[in-house]
């Protein structure tokens, strides 16, 4: 019957501080909106330690259900694992409202680095180097963040120099090993290379379903400030994005969900396994769909060498076999010819 005194902040508050781990069976998309709206709140009211651990209930038979809920609870105790040795959370408040201006905040200069999109797949795995472009940047910032990813804050902000709305991400933890310039410049290639191959898997789109969805990758710049207190001085920086961010695969073993957008997403990291014959995997998508447009963001890339692409995020072959696991062939993988389970 439920208690309709119990908001649900104060449901996930309560879960929170219990220490329960929240598992969610789902039957169809209709809750995708729900669990996401308790997933933030478990978060943030977790600091980040927690989060709902979701699975699809309708499967072809009771094994493959099992499957599922095992799969599931792996996942779990990953994060769980991973949530305590990721280091000192940074002290924060979400605000979620926008900034008229932001006069009175403290305009802060530095260098922006930005990779240019290969010119080819062929590149990518021949291990070619990528063209590093670098230009001078000023930023002004709210002082709050608006929302919280897995590892990363995001805060509304201004660029002054070319006049316009951005946002900056910072990383949720703070310490030697998260301040690092290296690790911004790592995401913003593994966004240029996931660029690339985007762009590639849209133009190898069965005719059907050419122009159904238009995907396009936000790649982010590193930046770097001139001065200011360590752990605040490289951020990311990318343009702002209007519509209702949503995930659509994450680095480890995620269940999809039951929608088009889903299906062509999950299509194009098993395409990005098989065009680049095994040497990589585009993963951990998520973003915002506007009309007939959905900008991704922050992707992750297994890859076999683990020494590209992040290693916090790459987790190289045992990161690919995890997507395989759970992956569901789609309409859209087999009409692109797919091949299903590739990897055994």
């Amino acid at each position: 019957n439920g208690h309709k005194d119990i908001t649900h902040d104060q449901m996930m508050a309560a879960i929170a501080e219990k220490k329960i781990h929240y598992f969610f069976g789902r039957i169809n998309a209709s809750t995708n909106k729900m669990i996401g709206i308790f997933n933030q709140s478990l978060e943030e009211h977790s600091h980040n330690t927690m989060s709902i651990t979701t699975f699809n209930i309708v499967q072809d038979d009771n094994h493959a259900f099992i499957s599922s809920l095992e799969t599931a609870i792996k996942n779990s105790v990953m994060h769980s694992v991973a949530a305590t040795s990721a280091g000192t959370v940074r002290e924060y408040a979400i605000d979620r409202s926008q900034p008229e201006h932001f006069h009175g905040v403290t305009e802060r200069a530095g260098l922006a680095f930005r990779f240019l999109k290969p010119d080819s797949i062929e590149q990518v795995v021949n291990g070619q180097p990528l063209t590093l472009q670098r230009y001078r940047v000023s930023v002004r910032a709210a002082p709050k963040p608006f929302a919280k990813g897995s590892s990363r804050l995001a805060y509304y902000a201004s660029e002054t120099i070319h006049g316009k709305r951005v946002v900056i991400k910072r990383n949720l933890f703070i310490g030697k090993h998260h301040r690092q310039f290296k690790r911004y410049l790592e995401d913003a290639e593994s966004q240029s290379v996931a660029a690339r191959f985007l762009t590639d898997f849209q133009e190898a789109l069965p005719p059907r379903y050419k122009g159904r969805y238009q995907m396009q990758m936000i790649v982010s710049n590193a930046v770097k400030f001139d001065s200011g207190p360590e752990d605040e001085r490289c951020v990311a920086l990318e343009v702002q994005l209007s519509g209702d961010f949503e995930k659509y695969s994450n680095n480890a073993a995620y269940q999809p969900a039951f929608t088009q957008i889903h299906d062509e997403v999950q299509a194009f990291s098993h395409w990005s396994y098989e065009v680049s014959k095994g040497k990589l995997l585009v993963t951990d998508l998520q973003g915002a769909a506007v009309d007939n447009i959905i900008y991704l963001t922050d992707p992750a890339i297994h890859c076999r060498d683990q020494l590209k692409f992040g290693h916090y995020t790459n987790y190289g072959v045992a990161g690919m076999l995890k997507f395989f696991k759970v992956h569901q062939c789609n309409e859209v993988c087999r009409a692109m010819g797919l091949k299903e389970a590739p990897m055994g």
